[in-house]
């Protein structure tokens, strides 16, 4: 039997838009996911003057009932202190042990993902799915990142890094 295919959507989600909902059903479609994981932060450390948690969890509740294979997760929201996302990985392989991960982000943060903590572990717990900014890059980019980019842990980031960003300059 193969493993479910689940797909991790997090973000502060202040409010949850339709950019958010169109990106988890873009890579729902394109990465061939059972569902995506909406995964609000609870207490961001860097962010300052947010909603309220539970009037954020219940926009994403509403949001995500208009769409199949969109589930609210409250791995984060439930969490006190600092959270990191190696944390809500293995926490997230406890709760579906037989499933694959896929961790959805944009471009904007793949730039990123070399600062997050424990990064090399990040890479090992999950297969990053890059999901298209549409207002950043131009539309030859956005063509290539519709027909999907993964990152796993087999891969080298900054070659796949290299490779995605010198496809905007061939012919």
């Amino acid at each position: 039997m193969a493993k479910e295919r689940i797909g991790i959507l997090g973000g502060t989600f202040d409010p949850i838009h339709e950019g958010h909902i169109h990106m988890a059903l873009s890579a729902m479609q394109g990465a061939h996911l059972d569902r995506v994981l909406v995964l609000p932060t609870g207490n961001p450390p860097h962010k300052i003057g947010i909603t309220p948690a539970e009037d954020r969890w219940r926009m994403i509740c509403c949001a995500c009932a208009l769409h199949d294979g969109l589930t609210p997760c409250r791995a984060e929201i439930d969490r006190e202190g600092v959270i990191y996302t190696v944390d809500t990985l293995s926490i997230l392989h406890q709760d579906y042990p037989k499933t694959e991960l896929f961790y959805l982000i944009g471009t904007d943060t793949l730039m990123e993902l070399h600062t997050w903590r424990n990064f090399e572990q990040v890479l090992s717990l999950c297969t990053f799915v890059i999901c298209p900014r549409p207002t950043s890059v131009s539309p030859k980019v956005l063509a290539d990142e519709q027909r999907g980019i993964a990152l796993t842990k087999d891969e080298v980031l900054f070659q796949q890094l290299e490779g995605f960003l010198s496809r905007e300059e061939e012919p």
